[in-house]
This record gives C-alpha cells, structure tokens and sequence, in this order.
C-alpha cells in the first residue's frame, strides 16, 4: 500500500511548501504529490490553485508573478522541492498548466529521480505528450469518476496508474483496472469513512492531507486483517 501525502503534509504546515514536504518525509511517506505550474518568467513552481491568495500572504495569478515574487511569499521552486525530497520518498507530479510536462520532465531528470517519480494529470493530453516524447515515464491520470472511458483512455496512453476520488471507486473497476496492468490509487483520503471506502475497494495507494493520521491508520488497519 503505498502512502502519499497530498501536497506534502497540509495537516502540518501549509501546503506546497519546503516546510510540508520535510514534514511528509519526516513521517516516513513513500511520496508525495506535488502540484506544478509556470510563472510569468517560465520558472516551474509548486502551487495548486491560480492564485496565491488562499495560501500565501499575497494576491495575484501565479502566471502574472515571476519566480522571485512567489518565492518572496513562500512558493517554491520545483528545482528547490525535488532537492528536499531527493533520497527520501517517491514523488507525484501533477501538471497543472499547459507546456509544464516537457520542463517538469527535465528538471526531474536533472535531479536524477525519474525512476521515483510519477507524473499526473486530469488533462489527459499532457500526459500523452511527455509518454509519446519519453515511452519509458511512468504516467497516471487523475479524475474524479471510475468510468470505462477513462480505462480505456488511460490504457490507449500506456498509463501506469490511475489516480481516482475515492468516493468513485469500486472492486470491481479497481479489479478491471488491474487486470489491465494499472495501479489505482484513491485521492484524497482524510478520515476514516473514507479510508474504509477505498480499502474495500482494493487500491494500491492512498493520498492524505493527514499523512500524520494516514500512517498509523493503515497501519492498525493491516493489524485488523
């Protein structure tokens, strides 16, 4: 099973940040997932929303703001993230603006953590440009919906995983997503209702902005049997 915290450990500092990633590999995650999206001056930085507003002390889109405003309110580089979580867990990258899949994929590289790294997306099509440029990326979809048209979107683009609300999993799409060599990991698990919902399912990862929680329930849950 694997454990990831969403945006590093939210529950602990605030999201995206150098202080919530130390916090996810202090606890022992096997990865995080991360967010990335350009700047004005075309630095990848790690934010998930549009704006800065809701969780840096500022306004104002993230590509209107160079590099160095957002690090002046505390969003980091990717470059600065991957060198914190180098050597310590697995890394999800989702890719939330277009033409950040070709550059996320070469500051990873630089890093040397493509064989940790996953990179994810709800548009499809980013995915499908970096796997047809590289076949040997390992890349997932995000979607809120188990649907037949997502497997077979995300088969036809040679996805390793698919990366589902838990809410809209189920046993028996977990087990058609298996049995064509996907694994399936359920976002974002942050109590306990939720967490049964997407064990019964049979996934082989969650997502948690508790990962402080997430750890130790996955664990008395193993211990239940």
């Amino acid at each position: 099973m694997e454990r990831i915290g969403h945006r590093g450990a939210p529950s602990l500092a605030t999201e995206n940040t150098l202080a919530s990633f130390a916090q996810a590999t202090a606890l022992g995650v096997d990865a995080v997932e991360l967010d990335v999206q350009l700047s004005a001056d075309g630095c990848l930085m790690v934010i998930h929303d549009d704006t800065v507003d809701r969780t840096m002390p500022g306004t104002g889109r993230v590509d209107a703001l160079s590099a160095d405003s957002l690090m002046a309110l505390g969003v980091p580089t990717f470059a600065a993230v991957l060198e914190v979580l180098a050597g310590h867990c697995g890394l999800t990258c989702e890719l939330k603006g277009p033409n950040t899949g070709p550059l996320a994929v070469g500051e990873v590289a630089a890093a040397g953590l493509i064989g940790t790294t996953v990179f994810t997306s709800f548009a499809l099509d980013r995915i499908a440009e970096i796997k047809a440029a590289e076949p040997s990326l390992r890349v997932g979809g995000i979607s809120g919906s188990a649907t037949d048209e997502l497997l077979a979107r995300l088969i036809d683009l040679r996805a390793e995983l698919a990366d589902v609300h838990w809410a809209a999993l189920t046993p028996a799409w977990v087990e058609s997503a298996r049995a064509a060599g996907l694994r399936v990991r359920a976002w974002t698990v942050n109590d306990e209702a939720a967490l049964t919902h997407a064990l019964a399912a049979g996934v082989d990862g969650v997502m948690s902005d508790r990962p402080d929680w997430l750890l130790p329930a996955l664990e008395a849950a193993r211990q239940a049997g």
